[in-house]
Protein backbone atom coordinates (compact mmCIF):
# COMPACT_ATOMS: atom_id res chain seq x y z
CA UNK A 1 0.00 0.00 0.00
CA UNK A 2 1.13 3.23 -0.65
CA UNK A 3 0.23 7.00 1.27
CA UNK A 4 2.50 9.11 -0.58
CA UNK A 5 -0.24 11.97 -1.08
CA UNK A 6 -0.98 11.90 2.26
CA UNK A 7 2.30 12.00 3.27
CA UNK A 8 3.10 15.04 0.54
CA UNK A 9 0.10 16.99 1.78
CA UNK A 10 1.97 16.79 5.56
CA UNK A 11 5.00 17.80 4.14
CA UNK A 12 3.32 20.73 2.55
CA UNK A 13 2.10 21.94 5.34
CA UNK A 14 5.39 21.87 7.54
CA UNK A 15 7.61 22.84 4.56
CA UNK A 16 10.05 20.02 4.78
CA UNK A 17 10.29 16.21 4.04
CA UNK A 18 11.78 14.20 6.80
CA UNK A 19 14.52 12.46 5.89
CA UNK A 20 16.48 11.82 9.03
CA UNK A 21 15.37 10.76 12.72
CA UNK A 22 15.35 14.02 14.04
CA UNK A 23 13.17 15.01 11.12
CA UNK A 24 10.61 12.43 12.23
CA UNK A 25 10.80 13.67 15.97
CA UNK A 26 10.25 17.38 15.02
CA UNK A 27 7.29 16.36 13.13
CA UNK A 28 6.11 14.30 15.42
CA UNK A 29 6.41 17.21 18.05
CA UNK A 30 4.61 19.50 15.86
CA UNK A 31 1.28 17.05 15.21
CA UNK A 32 1.49 17.28 18.74
CA UNK A 33 1.56 21.07 19.05
CA UNK A 34 -1.50 21.12 16.61
CA UNK A 35 -3.56 18.70 17.14
CA UNK A 36 -2.38 17.73 21.04
CA UNK A 37 -2.73 14.11 19.52
CA UNK A 38 0.63 12.04 18.83
CA UNK A 39 2.08 10.09 16.22
CA UNK A 40 4.75 8.30 17.45
CA UNK A 41 7.99 8.84 14.94
CA UNK A 42 8.21 5.00 14.36
CA UNK A 43 5.02 5.28 13.02
CA UNK A 44 5.88 8.60 11.01
CA UNK A 45 8.56 6.25 9.68
CA UNK A 46 6.58 3.32 8.73
CA UNK A 47 4.72 5.39 6.38
CA UNK A 48 7.65 7.38 4.61
CA UNK A 49 9.10 4.09 3.72
CA UNK A 50 12.00 5.32 6.23
CA UNK A 51 11.40 2.18 8.31
CA UNK A 52 10.87 -1.18 5.80
CA UNK A 53 7.21 -2.17 7.35
CA UNK A 54 4.14 -4.57 6.30
CA UNK A 55 1.88 -3.44 8.67
CA UNK A 56 -1.07 -1.28 8.11
CA UNK A 57 -1.14 1.99 9.30
CA UNK A 58 -4.27 2.63 12.22
CA UNK A 59 -7.44 4.50 10.85
CA UNK A 60 -6.75 6.75 13.48
CA UNK A 61 -3.42 7.59 12.46
CA UNK A 62 -4.54 8.56 8.98
CA UNK A 63 -7.62 10.17 10.24
CA UNK A 64 -4.85 12.78 12.83
CA UNK A 65 -2.51 13.26 9.31
CA UNK A 66 -5.72 14.22 7.89
CA UNK A 67 -6.82 16.85 10.68
CA UNK A 68 -3.22 18.04 10.32
CA UNK A 69 -3.39 19.15 7.05
CA UNK A 70 -7.14 20.59 7.65
CA UNK A 71 -9.15 17.52 7.05
CA UNK A 72 -11.88 16.11 9.01
CA UNK A 73 -10.77 12.46 8.86
CA UNK A 74 -8.76 10.72 6.66
CA UNK A 75 -11.93 9.92 4.14
CA UNK A 76 -12.66 13.46 3.79
CA UNK A 77 -9.34 14.07 2.88
CA UNK A 78 -9.65 11.22 -0.33
CA UNK A 79 -12.48 13.01 -1.35
CA UNK A 80 -11.29 16.41 -1.47
CA UNK A 81 -8.25 15.08 -3.45
CA UNK A 82 -10.94 13.63 -5.79
CA UNK A 83 -12.84 16.54 -6.14
CA UNK A 84 -9.90 18.28 -7.40
CA UNK A 85 -9.10 16.23 -10.11
CA UNK A 86 -12.60 15.99 -11.19
CA UNK A 87 -12.91 19.41 -11.33
CA UNK A 88 -9.67 19.62 -13.15
CA UNK A 89 -11.22 17.25 -15.79
CA UNK A 90 -14.26 19.22 -16.85
CA UNK A 91 -13.97 21.33 -19.91
CA UNK A 92 -11.91 24.75 -20.21
CA UNK A 93 -13.61 27.71 -21.82
CA UNK A 94 -11.68 30.13 -23.77
CA UNK A 95 -10.21 30.61 -27.11
CA UNK A 96 -8.59 27.59 -29.25
CA UNK A 97 -5.04 28.53 -28.71
CA UNK A 98 -5.74 28.80 -25.06
CA UNK A 99 -7.50 25.79 -24.66
CA UNK A 100 -4.69 23.80 -26.18
CA UNK A 101 -2.48 25.30 -24.03
CA UNK A 102 -4.31 25.15 -20.93
CA UNK A 103 -5.03 21.51 -22.13
CA UNK A 104 -1.19 20.56 -22.42
CA UNK A 105 -0.55 22.66 -18.69
CA UNK A 106 -3.89 20.72 -17.27
CA UNK A 107 -2.74 16.79 -18.44
CA UNK A 108 0.49 17.54 -16.70
CA UNK A 109 -0.70 18.75 -13.84
CA UNK A 110 -3.07 16.87 -12.75
CA UNK A 111 -2.14 13.54 -14.52
CA UNK A 112 0.42 12.73 -11.67
CA UNK A 113 -2.56 14.20 -8.87
CA UNK A 114 -5.40 11.87 -10.77
CA UNK A 115 -2.54 8.83 -10.69
CA UNK A 116 -1.89 9.61 -6.92
CA UNK A 117 -5.56 9.52 -6.06
CA UNK A 118 -6.28 6.32 -7.59
CA UNK A 119 -3.57 4.63 -5.06
CA UNK A 120 -4.65 6.29 -2.04
CA UNK A 121 -8.44 5.29 -3.00
CA UNK A 122 -6.97 1.87 -3.20
CA UNK A 123 -4.97 1.79 -0.07
CA UNK A 124 -8.12 3.24 1.69
CA UNK A 125 -10.71 0.08 0.28
CA UNK A 126 -7.63 -2.51 1.18
CA UNK A 127 -7.51 -1.02 4.19
CA UNK A 128 -11.37 -1.14 5.42
CA UNK A 129 -11.73 -4.59 3.28
CA UNK A 130 -9.17 -6.19 5.50
CA UNK A 131 -11.00 -8.86 7.70
CA UNK A 132 -9.98 -8.25 11.35
CA UNK A 133 -6.94 -10.15 12.93
CA UNK A 134 -8.18 -13.55 14.38
CA UNK A 135 -8.05 -13.92 17.97
CA UNK A 136 -7.18 -10.88 19.65
CA UNK A 137 -8.12 -7.63 17.36
CA UNK A 138 -5.91 -5.10 18.59
CA UNK A 139 -4.24 -7.18 20.33
CA UNK A 140 -2.62 -8.65 17.04
CA UNK A 141 -1.43 -5.22 15.92
CA UNK A 142 2.10 -5.19 15.39
CA UNK A 143 1.99 -1.60 17.36
CA UNK A 144 0.61 -3.58 20.34
CA UNK A 145 2.75 -5.55 23.09
CA UNK A 146 0.92 -7.48 24.93
CA UNK A 147 1.85 -9.15 28.67
CA UNK A 148 3.93 -12.21 27.98
CA UNK A 149 5.22 -11.00 24.72
CA UNK A 150 8.91 -11.84 24.89
CA UNK A 151 12.01 -10.20 23.04
CA UNK A 152 15.52 -11.96 22.59
CA UNK A 153 17.47 -8.54 23.33
CA UNK A 154 17.29 -5.06 24.45
CA UNK A 155 17.11 -4.05 20.74
CA UNK A 156 14.64 -5.64 19.73
CA UNK A 157 12.04 -3.82 21.53
CA UNK A 158 13.87 -0.69 22.53
CA UNK A 159 13.99 0.28 19.04
CA UNK A 160 10.49 -0.06 19.24
CA UNK A 161 10.11 3.36 21.40
CA UNK A 162 12.33 4.54 18.61
CA UNK A 163 15.42 4.34 21.61
CA UNK A 164 18.82 3.64 20.48
CA UNK A 165 21.37 3.36 23.65
CA UNK A 166 24.74 1.83 23.75
CA UNK A 167 24.72 1.40 27.37
CA UNK A 168 22.45 1.37 30.42
CA UNK A 169 20.63 -0.97 28.43
CA UNK A 170 17.84 -1.82 31.63
CA UNK A 171 16.82 1.38 32.01
CA UNK A 172 16.01 4.32 29.43
CA UNK A 173 13.78 7.41 29.69
CA UNK A 174 10.52 6.90 26.37
CA UNK A 175 10.85 10.06 24.16
CA UNK A 176 8.80 12.94 24.92
CA UNK A 177 7.92 11.67 28.28
CA UNK A 178 10.49 12.27 31.08
CA UNK A 179 8.61 10.37 33.85
CA UNK A 180 8.05 7.19 31.86
CA UNK A 181 10.50 4.71 31.37
CA UNK A 182 11.69 1.12 29.86
CA UNK A 183 12.97 -0.93 32.74
CA UNK A 184 14.71 -4.07 32.14
CA UNK A 185 15.50 -5.85 35.57
CA UNK A 186 16.99 -8.96 36.51
CA UNK A 187 14.29 -11.00 38.08
CA UNK A 188 15.97 -11.69 41.39
CA UNK A 189 19.09 -9.89 40.86
CA UNK A 190 21.70 -10.73 43.15
CA UNK A 191 21.90 -6.75 44.33
CA UNK A 192 18.55 -5.51 43.81
CA UNK A 193 16.64 -8.95 44.21
CA UNK A 194 13.39 -7.84 42.62
CA UNK A 195 11.22 -10.40 43.80
CA UNK A 196 7.94 -11.18 43.00
CA UNK A 197 5.49 -14.38 41.75
CA UNK A 198 6.72 -15.47 38.04
CA UNK A 199 3.76 -17.83 37.71
CA UNK A 200 1.88 -14.86 37.13
CA UNK A 201 4.35 -12.59 35.44
CA UNK A 202 4.60 -10.89 38.30
CA UNK A 203 1.68 -8.38 38.89
CA UNK A 204 4.16 -6.66 41.50
CA UNK A 205 7.95 -6.40 41.56
CA UNK A 206 9.61 -5.59 45.21
CA UNK A 207 13.13 -4.72 44.77
CA UNK A 208 15.59 -3.94 47.76
CA UNK A 209 19.47 -3.24 47.24
CA UNK A 210 21.53 -5.69 49.48
CA UNK A 211 24.65 -7.45 47.87
CA UNK A 212 24.13 -11.29 48.51
CA UNK A 213 27.50 -11.66 49.10
CA UNK A 214 27.45 -9.57 52.12
CA UNK A 215 30.04 -6.77 50.54
CA UNK A 216 28.25 -4.02 52.41
CA UNK A 217 27.72 -3.01 55.75
CA UNK A 218 24.12 -2.47 57.60
CA UNK A 219 24.61 1.34 57.33
CA UNK A 220 24.95 1.29 53.88
CA UNK A 221 22.37 -0.80 52.71
CA UNK A 222 19.81 0.97 54.99
CA UNK A 223 21.14 4.59 53.45
CA UNK A 224 20.61 3.87 49.95
CA UNK A 225 17.23 1.90 50.38
CA UNK A 226 16.06 5.09 51.88
CA UNK A 227 17.14 7.38 49.17
CA UNK A 228 16.02 5.12 46.73
CA UNK A 229 12.55 5.20 48.11
CA UNK A 230 12.49 8.98 48.98
CA UNK A 231 13.75 9.46 45.27
CA UNK A 232 11.11 6.70 43.44
CA UNK A 233 8.32 8.44 45.92
CA UNK A 234 9.07 11.95 44.66
CA UNK A 235 9.68 10.95 41.01
CA UNK A 236 5.96 9.10 40.65
CA UNK A 237 6.84 7.35 37.21
CA UNK A 238 6.35 4.71 35.48
CA UNK A 239 7.67 2.25 34.35
CA UNK A 240 7.31 -0.20 30.62
CA UNK A 241 8.68 -3.04 31.95
CA UNK A 242 10.54 -6.13 30.43
CA UNK A 243 12.29 -8.63 33.23
CA UNK A 244 14.86 -10.57 32.29
CA UNK A 245 15.43 -14.09 33.46
CA UNK A 246 12.11 -15.44 33.76
CA UNK A 247 12.09 -17.46 30.96
CA UNK A 248 13.62 -21.07 31.13
CA UNK A 249 16.38 -19.96 28.68
CA UNK A 250 17.22 -17.02 31.62
CA UNK A 251 18.00 -14.85 28.69
CA UNK A 252 14.85 -13.41 27.23
CA UNK A 253 13.08 -10.73 28.11
CA UNK A 254 9.54 -11.14 29.09
CA UNK A 255 6.79 -7.86 29.09
CA UNK A 256 5.19 -7.60 32.11
CA UNK A 257 3.43 -4.74 31.99
CA UNK A 258 3.35 -1.15 33.09
CA UNK A 259 4.34 -0.38 36.78
CA UNK A 260 3.71 2.07 39.30
CA UNK A 261 4.94 2.65 42.42
CA UNK A 262 2.51 1.24 45.34
CA UNK A 263 2.62 3.75 47.95
CA UNK A 264 1.09 1.84 50.57
CA UNK A 265 3.31 -1.16 49.99
CA UNK A 266 6.90 0.47 49.92
CA UNK A 267 8.80 2.04 52.49
CA UNK A 268 12.43 3.39 54.10
CA UNK A 269 13.88 -0.53 52.92
CA UNK A 270 11.90 -1.15 49.78
CA UNK A 271 9.96 -0.42 46.77
CA UNK A 272 7.53 -2.47 45.51
CA UNK A 273 6.44 -1.69 41.92
CA UNK A 274 2.33 -2.66 40.82
CA UNK A 275 1.44 -3.72 37.57
CA UNK A 276 -1.20 -0.65 36.13
CA UNK A 277 -1.59 -1.79 32.84
CA UNK A 278 -0.97 -5.08 30.82
CA UNK A 279 -0.34 -3.98 27.53
CA UNK A 280 0.81 -0.67 25.58
CA UNK A 281 -0.12 0.67 22.41
CA UNK A 282 3.19 1.88 20.25
CA UNK A 283 0.81 4.29 18.14
CA UNK A 284 -0.92 5.79 21.16
CA UNK A 285 1.33 6.39 23.95
CA UNK A 286 0.10 9.76 25.83
CA UNK A 287 -2.20 8.09 27.18
CA UNK A 288 0.30 6.04 29.82
CA UNK A 289 0.53 9.82 31.56
CA UNK A 290 -2.84 9.64 32.75
CA UNK A 291 -1.92 6.30 34.42
CA UNK A 292 0.54 8.69 36.79
CA UNK A 293 -2.73 10.68 38.31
Amino acid sequence: MNYELICRAVEQSVGYSPKTPKDFDRLSDEIFGRLHQRVSPTTLKRLWGYVASDAVPRQSTLDLLAQFVGCDDYDAFCRQQEAVSHEALQPQTGTAAEGRTAGRHDWMKWGGAGLMLIIALAAVYDLLSRPAAAGGGDDDSPYVITLGQRFGSYDDYLMLFGIQADDTLWGQRLPHHPYISVWSPQWRHWRWHNDGDSARLLPTITEHWEPDDGSADSMLVAVRNNDHYLAQRDLNELRITFVRGLTPDGDSLTFCGVYRMDMSLSNFHHVTWRRVADRIDLEHLDYLEQLRN
